[in-house]
């Protein structure tokens, strides 16, 4: 399974129909495997997309709170 095609899926996914796309390992994963090449390239896709907010975890854990009923409403609308 390539992960950087899967990210860059979860990518349109989100730009299409909202939500988080997380990428998470460690660095010595990217470096045992000689994929920091494949990093740059998921990250410059990344920062392409414009309408995206770019949040660290402890901001998105923030965020959180103030947009749960929000979402959770949206969702029961749509269903």
């Amino acid at each position: 399974r390539d992960w950087s095609q899967h990210f860059k899926n979860a990518l349109d996914h989100v730009g299409q129909n909202g939500g988080i796309a997380h990428l998470y390992f460690h660095s010595w994963e990217i470096d045992e495997q000689g994929q920091w090449d494949k990093l740059r390239e998921v990250l410059e896709e990344a920062s392409k997309m414009k309408n995206f907010i770019r949040v660290s975890n402890s901001e998105l854990f923030d965020l959180w709170p103030r947009n749960r009923e929000a979402v959770w409403a949206q969702r029961k609308t749509v269903s």
